[in-house]
């Protein structure tokens, strides 16, 4: 029977393949196994980054829904506050025009007396 010499470049890839990392059931160099871990990585930072950016537009998307409401606030306070005033303003001439009216009536009704 023909003997093979120990550490044998058979057994050397043997003992190289068992000791390597696995996917599933795949043994892989070190150079494959380092290249995963890279694309492993580069797909974490891009998931990361990726969230970051959706959270940084949904805290955008309410800033700019909180700009919005404050917005109609204050137009709605505006538009209340002015008609307020024109309400104001409409009692005070009506109030003139029933006080001018009443001293138009009493000055003809003392001329009607004096007659």
């Amino acid at each position: 029977m023909l003997e093979t010499p120990k550490n044998s470049s058979l057994e050397r890839a043997t003992a190289k393949s068992k000791n390597s990392p696995k996917i599933g059931k795949i043994n892989l160099t070190e150079g494959a196994a380092a290249k995963v871990s890279k694309d492993e990585e580069y797909i974490k930072n891009i998931t990361e980054y990726s969230r970051e950016l959706k959270e940084k537009e949904h805290n955008r998307h309410m800033e700019i829904m909180e700009l919005q409401h404050n917005r109609q606030m204050r137009y709605m306070r505006l538009k209340h506050e002015m008609e307020k005033r024109e309400h104001e303003i409409k009692m005070k001439v009506q109030a003139e025009l029933l006080k001018h009216a009443s001293l138009k009536t009493k000055m003809l009704e003392a001329e009607s007396q004096n007659k």
